[in-house]
C-alpha cells in the first residue's frame, strides 16, 4: 500500500460575514482505494467534510480573531495517513452599520421644552458614532454626539418644519438614518409669567438643560429672558430661557443666586425664585496617546509605552492589552509592550489595542495598530555524519 499524497495552499485569512472555502487536493497511486479526511484545531465557526477534507464557512462578528494550528489530513483504507503542514486561520472585522430607531414628537407648544434623543447600536465594539441632521427646525440645538434635538420655540416659531432627518455614521461612514418626520409649533397665547423648577445640582461631564415655560396673554408679544450669576459653564438662550451645558472638573462647587426673568416688549419683568446650583465631582476616564512603531527587525529589541495622564488627582491606572504578539511582553502597570522577535515570528501581528483603565473602571484605549516582524537573514544551518571508509569496487556516497 502507498499513503495518498495531499497538497493544497489554504488561505490564512477570512473575512467576518464573508464565505471562506477550502479543498485540498489528494491523489493515491493505489487505484480504488478510498481516503478518509480528519482535521485537528478547527474553527468553532467552520464545517469540515470527512470525505473531501473541504473546510468552509462564515465568520460572524463574535468569530473575529485567530485559530492556531490546523491541520488537515487524509488516510487510506490501510490507515495511511498524511497531512498539510500545520496552518492559522484569522478572521478580520468588517465594520456594521449602526443602527438608530426612536419615534420623536411631531408636535411641541410654543414656549415649552421639546427634546429627543435617539437610541443607537452598534455590534462593533469601542466604534464610535457621530449623528447628521438634515431640515433643523431653526429654533432647536442638535448635538453631534448623542443625536439629541432640544429647544424651546417660541411665538416666532409657531408653524410646521417639514422633512426633518436625523442620521447616524460610524467611522467608517456607515450610517442609518429615521425616517423623515415633521415637527409642528403650535402657537398659545400667553401672558408673561415664568414657572419652572430648575435642578439645583449638575454633574460633571453631563450635560444640563433647564427652560424655563413662560406665558403671554398678548397674542404676537415677544418676550426676552435674561439671567443674573450665570455659571460660566453654562450658555443661557434670551430667546428661550434655556440654561445648558456640560461643567467639566475645574467647574465643580456652587454658583448662588441664579435668578432668570422674562420681560415682554412692554418690559414687564417676572422672575423665577432665586436658586443654587451645586456641580458634584464623576470620575473622568484616563487619557491614553502614543504612536507605537509598527515594524521591528528579526532579532531587535522593540518596546512601547504609552503616556497617560488622568485629571482625577491620586487616581490610579492599570493596563490591558488585545491580540499581543507572542514574542512580546506586556506591563500591566505601565502599558509598555517589549521584546525580541526571532526568525518564527517573521510575519504581521494585527489588531494590537492597548487599553488603560482607572480605578473606577473607566477605559480608553489607543488606536488599534499592526506590528510586522522583518525577516533578517539567517545563515544556514548543514549537518551529516559521512562514511569514513570507501570498499575497492563498491560505489561510495
Amino acid at each position: 500500500n502507498d499513503a495518498p499524497v495531499i497538497s493544497g495552499t489554504p488561505a490564512t485569512t477570512a473575512v467576518e460575514d464573508a464565505a471562506y472555502s477550502f479543498t485540498p487536493t489528494v491523489s493515491d497511486v493505489d487505484a480504488g482505494d478510498t481516503q478518509t479526511f480528519s482535521i485537528s484545531n478547527k474553527p468553532t465557526w467552520a464545517t469540515f467534510s470527512t470525505s473531501t477534507g473541504g473546510l468552509t464557512g462564515t465568520p460572524v462578528q463574535a468569530d473575529i480573531g485567530t485559530t492556531s494550528g490546523i491541520v488537515i489530513s487524509v488516510a487510506d483504507a490501510a490507515n495511511a495517513t498524511v497531512s498539510l503542514a500545520a496552518f492559522n486561520l484569522t478572521v478580520s472585522n468588517t465594520n456594521d452599520a449602526p443602527v438608530i430607531i426612536g419615534t420623536p414628537a411631531t408636535t411641541v407648544a410654543e414656549d415649552s421644552s421639546y427634546s429627543f434623543i435617539p437610541t443607537v447600536s452598534d455590534v462593533d465594539a469601542g466604534d464610535t458614532q457621530t449623528f447628521s441632521i438634515n431640515i433643523k427646525p431653526s429654533w432647536a440645538t442638535f448635538s453631534t454626539s448623542t443625536g439629541g434635538l432640544t429647544g424651546t420655540p417660541t411665538n416666532a416659531d409657531v408653524g410646521t418644519t417639514s422633512g426633518i432627518i436625523i442620521s447616524v455614521a460610524d467611522s467608517a461612514n456607515a450610517s442609518d438614518s429615521l425616517v423623515a418626520f415633521n415637527l409642528t409649533v403650535s402657537n398659545t397665547n400667553d401672558a408673561p409669567v415664568i414657572t419652572g423648577a430648575p435642578a439645583t445640582t449638575a454633574v460633571e461631564d453631563a450635560a444640563y438643560s433647564f427652560t424655563p415655560t413662560v406665558s403671554d396673554v398678548d397674542a404676537g408679544d415677544t418676550q426676552t429672558f435674561s439671567i443674573s450669576n450665570k455659571p460660566t459653564w453654562a450658555t443661557f438662550s434670551t430667546s428661550t430661557g434655556g440654561l445648558t451645558g456640560t461643567p467639566v472638573q475645574a467647574d465643580i462647587g456652587t454658583t448662588s443666586g441664579i435668578v432668570i426673568s422674562v420681560a415682554d416688549a412692554a418690559n414687564a419683568l417676572d422672575s423665577l425664585a432665586a436658586f443654587n446650583l451645586r456641580v458634584s465631582n464623576t470620575n473622568d476616564a484616563p487619557i491614553i496617546s502614543g504612536t507605537p512603531a509598527t515594524t521591528v527587525a528579526e532579532d531587535a529589541a522593540y518596546s512601547f509605552t504609552p503616556i497617560v495622564s488622568d485629571v482625577d488627582a491620586g487616581d490610579t491606572q492599570s493596563f490591558s492589552i488585545r491580540n499581543k504578539p507572542s514574542w512580546a511582553t506586556f506591563s500591566t502597570t505601565t502599558g509598555a509592550l517589549t521584546g525580541t522577535p526571532i526568525n518564527a515570528d517573521v510575519g504581521i501581528t494585527s489588531g494590537i489595542i492597548i487599553s488603560v483603565t482607572d480605578a473606577a473602571n473607566a477605559t480608553v484605549s489607543l488606536t488599534a495598530f499592526t506590528i510586522t516582524v522583518v525577516n533578517t537573514n539567517d545563515a544556514p544551518v548543514i549537518s551529516g555524519t559521512p562514511a569514513t571508509t570507501a570498499v575497492e569496487d563498491a560505489a561510495y556516497s
